[in-house]
């Protein structure tokens, strides 16, 4: 699978992150307009969820209006958020699709560009041999806290195994 998109050419990839941004964007307004229906249920849910990016991104959308889907594109967490926030609270679909646009297609060119790098990298055949260093040289840094942690999971055994029984004749 990565050697066939490792062989793609960079525009196949660029489209290809295009689209998948796309049906992304789609899917996260589609989740947030489902849970415009009046329903207790689904009021509760949402009112339990609106805390931390979801919080931020609907004072942005509040704010921003469609600018808000472009300007958090790119921030992890946040951008999923606003494009849910922007389904709940009924932007225009051409308003938002506008605004995706905008993001998603020069974002699509860094994705397309560092998912090609990323996968030369992965098919190059020492990324194992690299992995494996970093762990050992992890091991050998944190041991006395490995050797501590293997001593009170045998103590917790021990402790939790029955008292040996005794039979007097």
């Amino acid at each position: 699978m990565t050697t066939a998109l490792a062989d793609l050419p960079l525009w196949a990839m660029y489209a290809v992150m295009l689209g998948w941004a796309l049906v992304r964007g789609a899917f996260f307004y589609a989740v947030g307009a489902s849970t415009r229906v009046d329903r207790p249920l689904v009021q509760r849910l949402t009112a339990r969820f609106t805390k931390g990016p979801v919080q931020t991104a609907m004072t942005k959308v509040e704010r921003l209006g469609g600018r808000a889907v472009t300007t958090t594109y790119v921030v992890p967490g946040l951008a999923a958020a606003t494009q849910v926030v922007a389904g709940m609270t009924g932007m225009n679909k051409a308003r938002y699709a506008v605004g995706f646009v905008v993001a998603a297609a020069p974002w699509a060119v860094v994705e397309a560009l560092v998912g090609d790098a990323v996968l030369e990298i992965l098919t190059s055949g020492w990324v194992e041999w690299a992995l494996a260093g970093a762990a050992l040289v992890l091991a050998v840094q944190k041991r006395e806290q490995l050797m501590a942690w293997g001593r009170g999971l045998r103590r917790s055994v021990e402790d939790a195994a029955p008292a040996p029984v005794t039979i007097a004749v």
